[in-house]
């Protein structure tokens, strides 16, 4: 599978217009990470870009849910919104596809604001954002850490530490300890310790 990026998807902090004209207003921006199938579709049909721009279905794309579950309601209920792990800490089961051949991960930014995210129990849903890049797992957490993103409890990412040292890895990633040292990891996930 090929690594898709943008590179020039990242930005600094943004600026708009506030009320009073030329006043810049701070953005504060998140990374979001999330897995979808090997045609990099959601769980419900939802096709994701490779990278740029995405944004949550203004119209129902036929999920047959009474009511729609596709369009954005900002509601700290699953569904209505697009999904994601922010930081790549969660809830592994929150996605079908993690452990699925050919899975495609995904590195987003988000605007953090009200109107946009909503945080719940192991992931978040939002309704906009700008897809950094797509790869495997490794590619995508890696980028992820190279942003400035590194989070004790990371899924899928491996963690190293020298002698004496600890090493704490999240669901499906792998941690590594020296001599004397002392290595955890979460579902799914592997720990080795010298």
């Amino acid at each position: 599978m090929n690594t898709t990026e943008n590179p020039a998807a990242v930005a600094e902090v943004q600026t708009t217009t506030a009320a009073e004209p030329g006043t810049p207003i701070e953005k504060k921006m998140i990374f979001i990470v999330r897995v979808n199938n090997s045609e990099n579709k959601s769980q419900c049909g939802f096709q994701y870009p490779e990278v740029g721009p995405v944004e949550c279905p203004a119209d129902c794309l036929g999920c047959r849910n009474d009511p729609c579950g596709c369009v954005w309601k900002p509601t700290e209920e699953c569904g209505n919104g697009l999904h994601g792990w922010e930081h790549c800490i969660g809830d592994t089961t929150a996605s079908s596809f993690i452990n699925t051949e050919g899975a495609k991960w995904q590195l987003i930014e988000v605007e953090d604001h009200a109107d946009n995210l909503v945080r719940m129990d192991g992931k978040v849903k939002f309704r906009r954002g700008n897809v950094i890049i797509t790869g495997k797992s490794h590619e995508v957490t890696a980028k992820l850490v190279e942003l400035g993103g590194l989070r004790p409890g990371m899924l899928a990412t491996a963690y190293t530490a020298g002698y004496a040292g600890s090493a704490t890895a999240g669901d499906a990633g792998s941690a590594t300890a020296g001599n004397r040292g002392s290595a955890t990891a979460g579902n799914r996930g592997g720990a080795t310790a010298g």
